[in-house]
Order: structure tokens, then C-alpha cells, then sequence
């Protein structure tokens, strides 16, 4: 494997992959804007990463479900569909039924920014993250109070359970 460890090759696969979403995000939001308009385009744009976020969180709930296991923030990180910190560097905290991530390199973000594409960058993790949220659990709920891509220098999530 070119000298890599297996998590290092791990790392650099799931960096990848974020970047081929990244990628093929930009050119198909690019094609919906030019086809049918800006206000109409990321109207289209964002209804379909909602879904996308939607779906991805009830199989996230399905394979917790199915194991017996409670819905928590726990869970839902212990589950989630993606290896995050292979891919992100960054930091979790849990506390009761919250969780804050603070992510200091997104690959998603970095390729983003790097191209001048960052109000497509805002509308996937505007839809597709509060979409995971919503078709795990509707009572989760979840703030992204920073973000790289509105100027931040880190980018901030928040999961909560509230009482």
C-alpha cells in the first residue's frame, strides 16, 4: 500500500471521496443555475440534498433500530454513515444528550473555498446536515453556529437532545 498505514490509506480515501462530492456538486449545481436560474436552480438544488440528508439519516436510525439500540447523539455519532475524523480533522465533545464538533479541515469546505464556490459549499451543509438530522430523529436537533464557508475558522456543530 505505498508505505501508508492502513488508516493513513483509510484517511486518504475518505479525504477523496469528500472531494469527489465536492467536485460533482459544484457541476451539478453549475448545470441546474445555468439551465433554469439562480432562484429557481437553488431551489432545486436544495430540495434534493435535503432528501439525500433525509435519507442517509433514516438508514443511520435502520441500522440503530435494528440493532435494539436507543436513538441518542451517541448513536447517532457511533453509526453515522461516513468516517468523519478519517476524513476531517477536528474534535467531540459529548455532554448528556449533546454533542458539539468542532472541525478544523474539511476537504468539502477546502475545495469550496479554494474554487470561489462558496454558497453552493453553504447549501450542502445547510440541507444535507439538517437532513441527516431530520430523517434520524426529528426531535435531534442541530446548529452549525460556524462555518469556514460564511468566514468562520472553524466550522461548528451542535446535536442536541433538548430536556
Amino acid at each position: 500500500m505505498s508505505g501508508l498505514k492502513e488508516s493513513e490509506t483509510s484517511g486518504k480515501v475518505a479525504q477523496g471521496s469528500a472531494e469527489f462530492v465536492a467536485m460533482m456538486l459544484v457541476y451539478l449545481a453549475k448545470a441546474v443555475i445555468e439551465s433554469v436560474g439562480e432562484e429557481k436552480g437553488s431551489q432545486i438544488i436544495r430540495k434534493g440534498l435535503r432528501e439525500f440528508g433525509k435519507e442517509r439519516g433514516r438508514k443511520i436510525r435502520e441500522k440503530i433500530d435494528s440493532l435494539g439500540l436507543e436513538a441518542t447523539v451517541a448513536t447517532f455519532t457511533q453509526y453515522y454513515d461516513f468516517p468523519m475524523f478519517a476524513a476531517y480533522k477536528g474534535t467531540r465533545e459529548f455532554s448528556g444528550k449533546r454533542k458539539n464538533t468542532r472541525i478544523s479541515f474539511c476537504p468539502l469546505a477546502g475545495y469550496w473555498a479554494e474554487r470561489g464556490h462558496e454558497a453552493i459549499g453553504l447549501m450542502y451543509c445547510d440541507e444535507v446536515d439538517d437532513g441527516i438530522r431530520e430523517g434520524f430523529d426529528l426531535n435531534l436537533v442541530h446548529s452549525n453556529p460556524q462555518n469556514p464557508l460564511r468566514g468562520d475558522t472553524i466550522c461548528e456543530h451542535v446535536d442536541e437532545y433538548p430536556d
